[in-house]
């Protein structure tokens, strides 16, 4: 391989994985997002989302459920797992605890979120 096609070939592979980056941060916006928002009506919820990589779609499911503890030690927790195209959250929350809580528990719920998009990305 000469060195022009050597650096081509490094070009490429960063600029595919920027694109893939973007696309799925994209996504994490997006279901972030929308669970902050059902978490501010305090609703349950499930909404699909689509994820475009490369020439694949992809329908990730995401399933929300809260539940209001009242003697709860944390203003919240959250639990998280996924599967295949689902991922299903749980939040556990003191109502006393917000709204001075939120930015944490928005700044959680994506952090969350990316670590599930992690394990599903890894089966397609």
């Amino acid at each position: 391989m000469n060195k022009k096609s050597l650096i081509e070939s490094i070009v490429k592979k960063i600029s595919n994985n920027l694109l893939y980056e973007a696309v799925t941060d994209s996504a994490v916006n997006q279901i972030s997002r929308f669970i902050v928002n059902q978490f501010k009506k305090r609703e349950p919820g499930i909404e699909d989302f689509i994820l475009e990589r490369a020439e694949e779609e992809i329908t990730i499911q995401v399933s929300l459920t809260l539940e209001e503890v009242e003697d709860f030690n944390h203003p919240f927790s959250i639990d998280a797992s996924s599967e295949w195209d689902e991922i299903d959250i749980l939040i556990e929350y003191r109502e006393d605890a917000f709204p001075r809580h939120m930015s944490e528990l928005v700044a959680e719920v994506k952090e969350t979120i990316e670590h599930e998009m992690v394990h599903i990305l890894q089966t397609f």
